[in-house]
């Protein structure tokens, strides 16, 4: 179960994992929504440029800029979770 699995984790790993995804999302949000062509204009008709944009239809928007940033991260997670949350996490992890 859930549970279990964050249980054996250790909860302050969890909870640094989580709030990495919680600044990613924020990032994204951010950084990609302005660089993100959807389907639809203000207007109302179809945008053919969103095809560069999205995967099909509206789906993956802006997965581009999503990628990129995510790209960016793995080189350095630490810009996600800060110093003292890492610290807690790694130290009761070893206990």
């Amino acid at each position: 179960s859930l549970d279990l699995t964050i249980e054996s984790l250790g909860k302050d790993l969890v909870a640094v994992e989580i709030e990495k995804l919680k600044r990613m999302q924020q990032m994204v949000s951010e950084q990609c929504e302005a660089e993100a062509i959807f389907p639809c204009t203000e207007e109302g008709p179809p945008n053919p440029a969103s095809e560069a944009s999205c995967y099909y239809s509206d789906v993956g928007c802006g997965h581009k800029c999503v990628q990129d940033m995510l790209g960016s991260y793995k080189e350095e997670p630490a810009k996600l979770v800060s110093p003292n949350q890492m610290k807690r996490a790694t130290s009761r992890q070893k206990r």
